[in-house]
């Protein structure tokens, strides 16, 4: 038997997906027809969307069955877009609200949504546009940042089901 963590056949990017064979007294692992060079029960790797994972799950007699699993990347094609009328300030000045319109899928999975029926995002913001860190509390389409003392960077993430994936979204920059 061949089982994986990834929830309704779905992994996040970038994630590694752990796989379980049983039933065997050796196994054989294959990912994208190659051998892997993994024996034991359990195969933890990175895939690209539609990818083919195998197994040849032999027995005391050295005969083996195949099972296969092939999963898909979360995405979404519509992230909806993120804007600001103005994007320059001074020096500790509290910049206009950075609008979004709403994610509404379109890719492999579902956007997650709230109580509303709204999309569910993450906004993050960076010093250099490379190190992004979570804004605690900025969870809705728009964002109102606080006064700013230096250039700093915004990105809205949308939160994907079944996994709760965050896809990244557009970034714009204040100075």
């Amino acid at each position: 038997l061949l089982t994986s963590d990834a929830p309704s056949g779905y992994f996040c990017e970038g994630e590694n997906v752990t796989f379980t064979a049983t039933g065997g007294t050796r196994y054989e692992w294959y990912v994208g027809g190659a051998f892997t060079g993994d024996v034991g029960e359990n195969l933890v790797t990175g895939l690209a969307d539609g990818q083919e994972v195998k197994v040849h799950i032999f027995n005391a007699n050295d005969c083996y069955s195949e099972q296969t699993i092939t999963l898909s990347e979360a995405s979404l094609t519509d992230l909806g877009t993120i804007a600001i009328a103005d994007n320059t300030i001074c020096y500790g000045e509290v910049p206009n609200q950075i609008t979004g319109s709403a994610a509404d899928g379109g890719g492999t999975v579902a956007v997650v949504v709230d109580d509303d029926n709204t999309p569910e995002y993450q906004w993050e913001s960076s010093p250099n546009g490379v190190d992004f860190e979570n804004i605690d509390g900025a969870t809705t389409a728009s964002y109102q940042p606080g006064a700013l003392t230096q250039t700093t960077w915004f990105r809205r993430n949308v939160i994907l089901s079944p996994d709760q994936c965050l896809q990244e979204g557009d970034e714009l920059v204040i100075t």
